[in-house]
Parts: C-alpha cells; sequence; structure tokens
C-alpha cells in the first residue's frame, strides 16, 4: 500500500507539475507573441501607404488644376491681349472712317458752297448733295452707334477677364495653401510612424525581459518535472525489466515440472498470464512516459536555446536526467552483479563441481567394478568430508527461492 500510495503521489507531482508548465508556457507564448505588434506595424504601413497614394492622388489632382488654371490664364491673356490688339484696330479703323467722312464732309461742303453760288443753275443738283449728305450722316451716325457698342463689348469682356482672372488667382492660392497641407500632413505621419514603431520596440523590449524571467522560472520547473519523469520512468522501466524476468522465470518453471514433477503447473501458467497483462500494462505505461517526456522536451528545447542566446549560464535538464539515470542504471547494474555472482556461485559453480566429483567417482566405481565408491543418494551417509563435494543438489534448488533478486514478486 505503501509503495502504491508512493507510486499515486508521483503521477500526481508529476501532473501538478505539468499543469504548472502549461501555466507558464501559455504566459510565455502570450508575451512573445509578436503577432500584435506585427499587426499593429502592418496596419501602420497599410494605412501610410494608403495616406501616400490618397496624398500623391491630391497632389496630382492639385497639378493638374494648377495646370489646368495656368492654362486658362495663359487664354485670358491671350484673349485679352486679341481684344486689345482688335480694339486698336477699331479704333484706328474708326479714325480713318472719321476722316474720311470729315473730307467728305468737307468736300460736300465746298461743294455746297459752290451750288449755292450757283443755286440758280444747280438747284437739282443741291437737292443730290443734301439727300448724299443726310445718308453719310446716316451712315456717321451708324458707325458711331457701332463703335460705342463695341466699346461697351470691350469693356465687358475685360470686366469679365478680369474677373475670371481674379478668381483663378484665388484657386491658384488656394492650391498652393494645399500643397502645404499636404506638405504638413506627410510630415505629422512620418513624425506619428516613427513614434508608434519606437512605442512599440519597447513594449517589446519590456515583453523580452518578462519573457527572459519566466523562461528562467520555466527552466526551474520544468528541471524538477523532467528529474521526477526520468526517475518515475527508470522506476517503471526496471519494473518492466523485473516482469520479464519473472516472466522468463516462470517460463522456466512450467518447463522444468517435467524434471520435476511439480504439482504447481496450472498454478505457474495463470501465474504467467497475470504477468503478460502486468507486462502489457507497464509497457504501455512506458510508452506513454516517454512520449509525454518527449513533447515535454520539444516544448523546453526553443525556451532552451532562447535563454542560451541570452548568455544565461546553466546546465540542461535533459543532460542532468541523463546523467542521473547512468548514475542509477550504474548502481543498480552493481548491485545486480552482486546477486548474479551470489547465484552463480551457489547454482553453477557448486553444482559444476558436484557433477565433477560424480563423474570422478563414478569413474573409479566402473574402472574397480566397487559400487560403494559412488555417493548414496542420502548426503547424511559416508564421509564428512565428501559429502560436501558429492552432494546431489536436487533439481528445485537450480528454481530461484523467495527472497533472491531473481524470484517472482507477487
Amino acid at each position: 500500500e505503501d509503495l502504491q500510495a508512493a507510486e499515486t503521489f508521483f503521477e500526481v507531482s508529476l501532473d501538478t507539475q505539468e499543469a504548472l508548465i502549461d501555466v507558464y508556457i501559455f504566459r510565455l507564448n502570450t508575451l512573445l507573441d509578436k503577432g500584435t505588434r506585427n499587426r499593429l506595424l502592418e496596419n501602420l504601413r497599410q494605412l501610410c501607404e494608403q495616406a501616400d497614394t490618397q496624398m500623391n492622388e491630391t497632389k496630382h489632382i492639385n497639378d493638374d488644376l494648377m495646370g489646368k488654371i495656368d492654362a486658362d490664364l495663359k487664354q485670358i491673356q491671350q484673349k485679352v491681349f486679341e481684344e486689345q490688339e482688335g480694339m486698336k484696330y477699331r479704333e484706328q479703323e474708326f479714325l480713318d472712317i472719321q476722316q474720311r467722312m470729315g473730307e467728305e464732309l468737307m468736300n460736300n461742303q465746298r461743294q455746297q458752297e459752290k451750288v449755292w453760288r450757283d443755286i440758280t443753275y444747280s438747284f437739282k443738283e443741291l437737292q443730290e448733295l443734301s439727300e448724299g449728305r443726310f445718308k453719310e450722316c446716316e451712315n456717321w451716325m451708324k458707325e458711331v452707334e457701332k463703335h460705342e457698342r463695341r466699346k461697351v463689348e470691350y469693356n465687358a469682356v475685360l470686366q469679365v477677364c478680369e474677373d475670371h482672372s481674379r478668381t483663378l488667382t484665388e484657386m491658384l492660392h488656394d492650391c498652393n495653401a494645399c500643397e502645404q497641407l499636404l506638405r504638413n500632413f506627410d510630415e505629422f505621419i512620418r513624425g506619428a510612424t516613427k513614434t508608434i514603431t519606437a512605442l512599440a520596440d519597447s513594449t517589446t523590449a519590456q515583453c523580452d525581459d518578462w519573457a527572459l524571467e519566466d523562461q528562467k522560472t520555466y527552466l526551474v520547473v520544468f528541471r524538477e518535472f523532467y528529474m521526477r519523469l526520468g526517475e518515475f520512468l527508470f522506476k517503471k522501466q526496471k519494473r518492466l525489466e523485473e516482469v520479464d524476468r519473472m516472466i522468463r522465470n516462470c517460463e522456466f518453471q512450467i518447463d522444468f515440472c517435467k524434471e520435476t514433477l511439480d504439482p504447481d503447473l496450472h498454478k505457474y501458467r495463470e501465474q504467467l498470464k497475470e504477468l503478460q497483462v502486468r507486462r502489457v500494462d507497464v509497457s504501455e505505461r512506458v510508452q506513454r512516459m516517454q512520449v509525454r517526456g518527449d513533447d515535454r522536451a520539444a516544448q523546453f528545447m526553443p525556451h532552451e536555446d532562447a535563454l542560451r542566446a541570452a548568455e544565461y549560464e546553466f546546465d540542461s535538464p535533459l543532460l542532468e536526467m541523463h546523467e542521473d539515470i547512468v548514475d542509477r542504471r550504474a548502481r543498480v547494474l552493481g548491485q545486480r552483479q552482486k546477486f548474479i555472482d551470489k547465484d552463480k556461485e551457489e547454482l553453477v559453480d557448486k553444482e559444476a563441481e558436484g557433477i565433477e566429483h560424480l563423474v570422478v567417482t563414478t569413474k573409479q566405481a566402473r574402472k574397480t567394478g566397487v559400487s560403494s565408491l559412488v555417493h548414496p543418494l542420502s548426503p547424511g551417509k559416508g564421509k564428512k568430508k565428501e559429502s560436501s563435494a558429492s552432494t546431489i543438489v536436487p533439481p528445485q534448488e537450480i528454481i530461484p527461492n523467495t527472497g533472491s533478486p531473481q524470484a517472482p514478486v507477487k
């Protein structure tokens, strides 16, 4: 019962330490998880790319608008220049017409004076000249009206061009202001990116420090778990070897029953079945523990590499456990060697000496024909000196006795 309680204690302590290891692994995975920082930096990178794209599109639109404004200003200036040149041409044309009309009127005046002087002679011609004067005056009034209308249109065109030019100038000023705002916003985004990146790096460094401390604690917990697991596994493996030895002894007893006519053959067979069932159970538990230890060791290896990368000096729990197993196996091997030497002396060496002595005495008896030279079946008869050398060891004594290291444990 005490041994069973100790085994139960071993299993419960391993489960408890394994649960504690899971807690530390969860903490380490949380601290060492770079996903949050990577997602933050990835979102920040995407935001910067969107901002750059939007600013480039805005700059492109602003540049196109400024180009169109410049083209419109050039067209307005060209239009004003054309209107001014046209106005100069029309002014010159009006002056030419005015001069021509003045010359015509002066010529008409002279002719009228001449006609009036000769009115008695040319009344009809005077009437024609008056009608011609009226027509010329009417044409002159039309030209004056047309000229005034052109002046009004010219002033209206100039006013529209000035208003449009002023509006385009204001828009150009707004575009320049927008470009300045874009540059300021770009500088703000760059500064915010550097600040957030520095904050993420400092947070990551602090998490790495915490993770290093947890890894040191995890090393202590894992060392205790792995050493205890190695000890428990060693005990189970030795128990499995003991069960295998017991199975071999039981098989030997079953085979030897034919020589000894042992009536307990059925008991040995039942015991063999029980041992085989026990061996399967122990073997499965050993395999589960081996897989369990390998899985935990594989979980620990990255953290061991991280501790060594941080220049933290320690002995690997894996090596410590294997060194402990080597010491345990060497100690058990020494104990087993003592028992094997003792069994060999009791079961093999003495039996070989007895057989050799029996062979010699039997040959002497056959050679001399004296049957009394052969030892009696009872070791108590005969000479005391020879009794110890010629004792026939019963076959049952070849089978290990209860209490020997090779005796079956029930």
